[in-house]
């Protein structure tokens, strides 16, 4: 055999997927159909948060070793990879006030240094917010900020030198199960084969998926990353100790925020936008989907007068676009085929896994070579779909 596990998808979570076979002396091969580095996918970019303060407990447990890892590679590669910064997580009590509570009993549990702070303390506290009594946050102050296109680099290296094979500009065409223990990996020079298969293809997964028959209830979006004008300089400066920040105003909506990091002066304010693309086509949005992202750019910058009154919210400086995989439910999918137990899916991170890889990628080794699973995942897997959306096998 080519390998015994071969991974499709060299983001974030392909990539740690290969760095723990290699560690554990298991050959494997991590194909891309793009050439490394590339923008057409969800884990490339200058920033990411990386946080405990999570309200579901499936995610919050297995941060403290994700940052472990993360501190590991770091150690490793030479290169600054992760970025202590403290993350605040505010809440409008009457609507979301639960979260503050369940938040913080998650960091107490998992020992994770954190404060309660109210939302009047805030412009005394963090000199650039709005003081607000309507709403009330809780600090982690072990979170921080992970560099994405770093991370990446750091695991490529690590994985080649420990004897793993990346082959970008290789597209996966189809996949074919030939039995328990072999699979066929088909690409437009070579048929590859494996033992067991992980996919983490990100936004292309149901393209992939369809060759064994199955459909996930998950589908690509476009996401708009904007940078704002801090108006005196220097208040929304990472290095000056100013927080990212989640804001949950109203709802189901949110927005984040990270301080100037990537762009002197400009800072970081976003929300996870909704319009379904063709990840082959990410830049051809519906007219009705254009129309409604200028609709939540309008909220966001009436979000930014309310909270951040030194920052510029006439128009963003800098607008980027980067894609998602989101699953119906927000939730992500680790799991195996319903029908074949040597081929292993991890997707529908929807903007939230770069910073879990370390811990995904270990699961999904343990699946793709029969050894238990770390943490327990089931709320995760696809027997949540049983009784709601369903997958088309």
């Amino acid at each position: 055999m080519d390998a015994e596990v071969i991974v499709v998808g060299a983001g974030v979570n392909g990539l740690w997927s290969g760095y723990h076979l290699a560690s554990q002396g298991i050959k494997s091969i991590v194909f891309d159909q793009f050439p490394l580095p590339h923008t057409r996918g969800s884990s490339h970019g200058q920033s990411r948060l990386t946080r405990t303060s999570l309200v579901k407990k499936v995610y919050a447990d297995i941060m403290p070793e994700c940052h472990e890892r993360w501190r590991k590679l770091q150690e490793l590669s030479g290169r600054e990879l992760l970025v202590p910064m403290g993350v605040f997580s505010l809440y409008n009590i009457e609507e979301r006030g639960g979260d503050v509570d369940t938040s913080v009993a998650n960091l107490k549990s998992l020992k994770i240094q954190h404060e309660v702070i109210g939302g009047e303390e805030l412009s005394t506290r963090f000199p650039g917010f709005s003081s607000n009594r309507e709403f009330r946050g809780v600090l982690d102050k072990e979170a921080g900020l992970l560099k994405p296109e770093s991370c990446l680099l750091a695991l490529q290296e690590l994985y080649r030198k420990q004897g793993g094979k990346i082959c970008d500009c290789t597209p996966v065409t189809g996949i074919r199960v030939v039995n328990d223990s072999k699979v066929e990996v088909i690409t437009k020079n070579k048929v590859y084969t494996c033992k067991s298969l992980i996919l983490t293809c990100g936004p292309y997964i149901n393209h992939l998926l369809s060759s064994l028959n199955l459909k996930l209830p998950v589908e690509p979006v476009r996401a708009l990353a904007y940078y704002w004008t801090d108006k005196t300089g220097h208040k929304y400066n990472l290095r000056e100790g100013f927080p990212s920040s989640f804001l949950h105003p109203v709802g189901k909506t949110y927005l984040y925020t990270l301080p100037s990091f990537e762009y002197p002066g400009l800072m970081k304010i976003c929300y996870h936008c909704e319009a379904t693309i063709d990840p082959y086509q990410r830049d051809k949005v519906s007219p009705e989907d254009q129309a409604a992202e200028q609709a939540k750019l309008e909220w966001l910058k009436s979000e930014i007068v309310k909270h951040f009154p030194d920052i510029d919210a006439t128009d963003p400086a800098i607008t980027e676009v980067c894609m998602l995989t989101e699953s119906v439910d927000k939730n992500y999918m680790i799991d195996f085929h319903p029908k074949h137990k040597n081929v292993i899916i991890g997707t529908g991170f929807s903007g939230r896994g770069f910073k879990t890889a370390p811990v995904v990628g270990r699961t999904l080794v343990a699946m793709a070579t029969g050894k238990p699973q770390p943490y327990n995942m089931e709320s995760i897997s696809l027997k949540r779909f049983r009784d709601g959306p369903k997958l088309e096998l």
